[in-house]
């Protein structure tokens, strides 16, 4: 299935106004997923026999063995306090062959395949559907979002 969406998204030329655009088109494009899948809220974890505690290890197996988002998901720290942006996490995260850290759009990039992995595991049941793995603060004074785990998905994903 191929779907086309086109978004007029209003900017001012600096980082800060293109963060702005960038967290309105990431808004765009979960309301797009949510919308064209079932509700994972109809088919609870109970039904699979899987606790919301265990989200984090099914998140972190659901997304590719050994590829960069293991990497992010074992780069964040946990609590609000902890939190870090997305430049922060490339340099905290597996540097490229040459030895460059992960852009921040690469970074991005990983954490909306952490997404899709949960909204695929909310589609199936497995986790609840207000469950999420990579938290985020926003941060109106600098125009960024922050990111961090909860201590105890943290000490889940740390042994993988």
């Amino acid at each position: 299935m191929t779907a086309t969406l086109t978004a007029n998204i209003q900017f001012q030329p600096t980082e800060e106004g293109l963060a702005e655009a960038r967290r309105k088109l990431d808004d765009l494009a979960a309301q797009l997923f949510q919308n064209g899948e079932e509700s994972a809220d109809a088919v609870g974890p109970e039904s699979k026999g899987v606790r919301d505690e265990e989200a984090a290890r099914l998140v972190y197996e659901g997304t590719t063995q050994g590829g960069r988002s293991h990497d992010l998901l074992k780069a964040l720290k946990p609590g609000v306090e902890n939190r870090l942006d997305f430049s922060e996490l490339g340099l905290r995260m597996r540097p490229w062959d040459d030895g460059t850290a992960l852009s921040a759009s690469e970074v991005r990039a990983c954490y909306r395949n952490v997404r899709r992995t949960e909204r695929k595991l909310k589609k199936q049941g497995r986790i609840s559907g207000d469950r999420v793995v990579i938290r985020m603060a926003w941060d109106d004074s600098r125009g960024r979002g922050y990111y961090f785990v909860s201590q105890v998905d943290f000490e889940l994903l740390q042994p993988l």
